[in-house]
């Protein structure tokens, strides 16, 4: 790889280290992310509780709490529709928990992705209104664009709220309650950008709450808001939002609840994740292990499914949802694996082309888009698979740093039906007859961006260089301070200069295709490395390496150590 290390500032870095306990190499990594100041600093090393904002400085909040207020108080029928992933479950389930707490029963939908399509369809207001007669509607993670929807709602006597992160097409529904601070409150509080909506959801949750305690309310007494914080945790980090500001301190406290006593549903689906009872979960188990088996549901059945396991006071009926979840995320994975066998033999046909291409009608729409991020990390280059669903062919789009999506796809645009999403993910559908010319289109917009921009290679960013010697308790307990890791605050990547392997790299696991290190070090033991898929490009035992590598936390019968993964080596210059 290319490897390119971060511009620190020494000055600005200084003043951290300089006026607090601050280790000089965290120090410049926090200068970095943007920490100007030591009070800055402190809090992002500590995150606490009392540094969100009031929930009433976002726009509507304080009209969606008397709305909600005054539909507990005169029994209201209320429907809640969500969307079918993880940041959709996780609000629907804190609203359906915070309603019950109240005394009310509310009805809860989750749309089905092959026939109901996604948000408030026509499809899913119309089973809606069969099985439920509600007097408010309430949308989760959807609905800023339905301004159809809610006009038809609307003229038929139902109150509608809608808590959104999305941003609007053109024009917003109208005579509704809208709570969604890209639409109201970029200028006001730029950070409330990044909330997802299990973090909107939150915010109603301690506007409420906080409502109901001016007023002395009993119900406010005995309710608990940071209890909630699990599943907060759960939607802010699948929905891949910057970890930065409020979603940082959510996620921290959120993380810190799993090891604390969990809910049967989240116990449940750690026992069958393999996270162990006494653990906190990482922003790796939420990404990797709980969240697919919560999205495997949308993407394969009913996303209700999920939603009923995190609602659970049984544990043996969290336990058999868990269990169906996991059995789904199996199929899941069989089917992902198929679908991957095909893809790389035709890419074996088309891969000197600047961009990866996939498109077959019969390959299952829920899928696709996680077999594009693999072949997007696996190549480093922009990926397109599409399936098909609902008479069009529709996938996903994924990239790599130094490759954007939107201005790669925006001169395709007008192949598309739509499209959206970020530089590095998109989603887009097209009529099934317009897919070659896209794939035309497509290739061509790549090659041009990496002809415009020089993107040859593929690049690591280094945050810092260190000596083994810099691994010392200090700095590991300020590193362990920068967690949680994750959008916008990605772990450090560090480099280790001249260094020596102890012995010849070990091989292991199937295939014996991984590598475990011993790092050479003066007066103390070798320090471990593993080196994942390693056995294609072996490092020397007696050559002096430059290595970049990242640290990780380990915890085994209650004692905690470090030990580094190697991203990539090189045979130290002379």
């Amino acid at each position: 790889m290319n490897w390119r290390w971060l511009k620190v500032s020494e000055e600005k870095a200084a003043k951290l280290y300089g006026q607090r306990s601050i280790h000089p190499i965290i120090a410049r990594i926090l200068s970095t992310r943007g920490i100007r100041t030591p009070q800055e600093a402190e809090d992002f090393l500590h995150p606490r509780l009392s540094q969100l904002t009031d929930p009433f400085a976002i726009t509507h909040l304080r009209e969606a709490v008397d709305l909600l207020e005054c539909a507990i108080r005169e029994h209201w029928p209320i429907s809640i529709i969500g969307d079918y992933d993880v940041d959709g479950v996780t609000s629907v389930t804190l609203l359906v928990r915070l309603l019950r707490h109240c005394g009310l029963e509310p009805q809860y939908f989750i749309p089905r992705r092959f026939t109901e399509g996604y948000g408030m369809s026509d499809e899913i207001i119309e089973r809606l209104r069969q099985k439920s007669s509600p007097r408010l509607l309430i949308a989760l993670d959807c609905g800023t664009n339905a301004v159809e929807q809610v006009r038809c709602l609307r003229a038929a006597g139902i109150d509608v709220l809608i808590l959104d992160h999305h941003q609007s097409n053109d024009a917003l529904p109208a005579d509704c309650i809208l709570v969604n601070p890209h639409i109201f409150d970029a200028a006001a509080h730029p950070s409330w950008l990044s909330l997802c909506s299990a973090g909107l959801v939150f915010k109603l949750i301690h506007g409420f709450f906080k409502h109901l305690r001016a007023q002395k309310d009993p119900c406010a007494l005995s309710y608990s808001i940071r209890q909630e914080l699990d599943l907060v945790a759960m939607g802010t980090i699948a929905d891949l939002v910057p970890l930065l500001g409020e979603n940082r301190i959510l996620a921290h406290y959120g993380l810190n609840e799993f090891a604390c006593k969990r809910r049967p549903g989240i116990e449940a689906l750690c026992r069958v994740a393999q996270i162990p009872e006494s653990q906190s979960a990482a922003p790796e188990d939420i990404s990797f292990k709980l969240g697919p088996r919560i999205n495997a549901s949308g993407r394969l059945a009913d996303a209700v499914i999920p939603v009923q396991m995190l609602l659970a006071e049984n544990s043996e009926e969290a336990r058999l949802l868990a269990q169906s979840l996991d059995e789904m995320n199996a199929e899941r994975q069989r089917i992902e694996r198929a679908i991957l066998a095909e893809a790389e033999e035709l890419f074996r046909q088309s891969e000197e082309l600047p961009g990866i291409f996939f498109s077959n009608p019969a390959w299952h729409s829920g899928i696709v888009g996680i077999v594009c991020g693999k072949f997007a990390r696996n190549y480093r280059r922009p990926c397109i698979v599409l399936g098909e669903e609902r008479g069009l062919a529709k996938g996903s789009g994924r990239s790599v740093a130094g490759y954007n999506l939107i201005e790669i796809l925006s001169p395709c645009a007008s192949l598309l039906e739509s499209w959206g999403g970020h530089p590095l993910a998109v989603g887009i559908s097209l009529k099934p007859e317009n897919v070659p010319l896209f794939q035309k289109a497509f290739q061509e917009s790549v090659r041009t961006f990496r002809q415009k921009f020089s993107r040859e290679g593929d690049e690591l960013l280094i945050t810092q260089t260190l000596s083994l010697d810099d691994i010392d308790g200090p700095f590991l307990v300020d590193l362990e301070n920068l967690r949680p890791f994750g959008q916008d605050n990605p772990e450090p990547i560090f480099a280790l200069k001249q260094v020596f392997l102890d012995r010849a790299a070990e091989p292991f696991g199937k295939n014996k295709k991984h590598l475990r290190l011993l790092l050479k070090r003066e007066a103390q033991d070798p320090f471990p490395c593993l080196y994942w898929n390693g056995a294609r490009r072996i490092p020397p035992a007696k050559r002096s390496l430059d290595l970049a590598i990242r640290l990780l936390r380990e915890s085994w019968q209650g004692r905690r150590s470090v030990r580094s993964e190697l991203l990539d080596w090189k045979l130290s210059s002379s």
